[in-house]
């Protein structure tokens, strides 16, 4: 078997993780979509008409935008360790073997992980000036 590197680890980290993200994204996504299939089928069944649900109180901005930067850090250490990995790969592929002391990969990662950073910055300052209106 041969050793472990650094893309080895990052990997199996990512696939630990990824379900956990993927189910709390996948269960936000259908409370909604439950509660309007079951206002339908009411409707249609003739069992009367369902109470508009109450509106769903403003999210505080702050929170609102914490949460914003977080998905985002996720979703450019998601990009980020794609990078890394395709990097490996195609070393690999060229010069047969995964040298880790190599500047130019450390650059290109550095770089994808700079601009993940600045994205969530972004997106934090950008949900503060900009919050969503009313759902």
């Amino acid at each position: 078997m041969s050793e472990r590197n650094v893309v080895d680890l990052v990997t199996e980290r990512v696939l630990e993780d990824l379900p956990a993200i993927a189910e709390k994204i996948v269960e936000a996504a259908i409370v909604p979509i439950t509660e309007r299939v079951a206002a339908e089928v009411a409707a249609r069944m003739g069992t009367g008409v369902p109470a508009p649900p109450a509106p769903a109180p403003a999210p505080d901005p702050k929170t609102d935008a914490r949460e914003r930067a977080l998905r985002t850090t996720v979703q450019g250490a998601a990009a980020t360790v794609l990078i890394a990995v395709l990097l490996a790969v195609a070393e690999l592929l060229g010069t047969g073997t995964l040298d880790l002391s190599t500047g130019g990969a450390w650059k290109a990662i550095a770089g994808t992980a700079g601009g993940a950073a600045l994205m969530a910055v972004m997106a934090y300052v950008q949900r503060l000036i900009d919050p969503p209106k009313d759902r």
